[in-house]
């Protein structure tokens, strides 16, 4: 006699937020960033087809420590093609400098030499270096967290984690990744518009509260 089939309980999340781009609800922040992990590895794959390299901008505040701890954990993850990454981070503090060096620099194996740290200049610099290395292309990904101001000037009229909203907008895909707390980034409304379904969200129960 044949048992029955399990049937499982439908998982109770949260509706997703009223939030500009794709947004994704998964039921923790493993899976969130699972999903993330994917979604990267396929644009990264995408990049070397189409270029050769994978430009990837990122902020280099603490929040995103969770994601480069999981990806390296993760041994699916040993093809993801670190070596024809162009890693290119923002807040190039001495501090964070390290800290990502130690947590996915080095680990991922990333040749230094394309390891590019933004440290605070201007929007200027930040074009400048960016035409020059990428020669018109955009950005392939870039990744923040919550907690962070997008597009946003602070009083010295530089944005709040030191990426001026075109060094945002001209990218193929910009993920916001937050868990653990309330709703998240305030993005200007005009880089929002301008990315459109180009931004992407990646949400733990937590944050779509």
């Amino acid at each position: 006699m044949s048992e029955e089939p399990l049937e499982l309980e439908p998982l109770d999340l949260p509706d997703p937020p009223d939030l500009p781009g794709i947004v994704c609800v998964e039921a923790s922040a493993e899976e969130a960033m699972d999903v993330l992990i994917a979604k990267l590895l396929k644009v990264a794959e995408a990049a070397l087809e189409d270029h050769g390299r994978f430009d990837f901008a990122v902020s280099g505040d603490d929040r995103l420590q969770p994601l480069w701890r999981q990806m390296m954990m993760d041994p699916d993850l040993r093809g993801f093609p670190w070596e024809q990454t162009h890693l290119w981070f923002t807040n190039a503090t001495p501090t964070s400098c390290e800290r990502l060096a130690e947590t996915l620099i080095w680990p991922a194996g990333i040749p230094m030499e394309q390891v590019h740290p933004m440290p605070a200049a201007g929007s200027e610099v930040y074009s400048q270096r960016l035409r020059d290395s990428l020669e018109g292309r955009p950005l392939d990904a870039a990744v923040v967290s919550s907690g962070v101001q997008c597009g946003v000037r602070d009083d010295d009229g530089q944005s709040s984690i030191h990426m001026d909203a075109s060094f945002q907008a001209d990218c193929t895909m910009f993920a916001v990744l937050a868990i653990g707390c309330g709703v998240p980034l305030a993005l200007s409304p005009p880089l929002a518009a301008t990315l459109g379904d180009r931004l992407h969200w990646y949400l733990d129960p937590h944050a779509a509260q």
